[in-house]
């Protein structure tokens, strides 16, 4: 049989079987992080070590998706709320009260819709992480870059004098839990939506922590930020605030 047709006929296979792999890995990868995240209690009053002020503790409110929930990090105080705190008060020589509202698996849509009723009393900071799952839903990317601006609005609306950070979504071309080689596919869906989203926020006055391409410092369920790499993340948000 001619090479063409061999390649038409088995062409749809790999398609469809590829389309499951994907599926397949991206789901075992969430039920890992599930079965290895303990039940963080991340709410609560972050001191720094030496306060050189007695001024009011700041209020960070920190939304978004699993990367925000603590999925694959066992020690609460390396999720990535704790970290932001954590360092915010270390940064500003103040106390931190932060309350975290996230949900495994959480576009920007839900977010806006589910997670952006006004906390009392207003935050003073609100650090978002959105966009991933929406390029692993496979959502057309100008649908994802107005569904981003209306949750920007949403979170302005309710908060209107907190100043707003974005964790971008990286690109997970190289997450050890995906499949090859499918794992550059998953990685262009969610790398597209990181690399634009700056581009979409910048006249929302919303810093965006653009987060690259990891090639490591994933957690122990090969998908999400490690224990290594919040800190980090942690790091560049409170650059952008400070």
């Amino acid at each position: 049989m001619p090479r063409w047709r061999l390649a038409l006929l088995l062409g749809p296979g790999l398609l469809v079987g590829g389309a499951i792999g994907n599926v397949v890995g991206v789901v075992g990868a969430r039920r890992t992080a599930r079965r290895l995240r303990l039940p963080h209690e991340l709410d609560g009053l972050v001191q720094p070590l030496d306060a050189a002020t007695d001024a009011e503790p700041l209020r960070l409110l920190t939304l978004g998706d699993s990367a925000m929930a603590g999925d694959g990090i066992q020690d609460p105080d390396l999720t990535l709320p704790r970290q932001v705190a954590s360092q915010l008060a270390a940064a500003t020589t103040r106390s931190v009260v932060v309350e975290q509202r996230a949900v495994s698996g959480h576009t920007t849509v839900d977010v806006a819709g589910q997670l952006v009723p006004p906390p009392q009393p207003a935050p003073d900071v609100i650090v978002v992480s959105a966009g991933v799952n929406d390029g692993l839903k496979r959502r057309p990317l100008q649908t994802i870059r107005q569904d981003t601006v209306d949750m920007v609005r949403a979170i302005r609306a309710a908060a209107p004098d907190a100043r707003i950070v974005l964790v971008g979504a990286p690109d997970l071309r190289y997450a050890p839990a995906l499949p090859q080689p499918l794992r550059r596919l998953v990685g262009w869906l969610t790398g597209r939506v990181g690399r634009a989203q700056a581009g979409w926020l910048a006249e929302h006055g919303v810093d965006v922590v653009e987060i690259g391409t990891p090639a490591s410092d994933f957690g122990p369920d090969g998908f999400h930020p490690g224990p290594t790499a919040t800190p980090t993340i942690a790091g560049w948000i409170v650059d952008r605030l400070t």
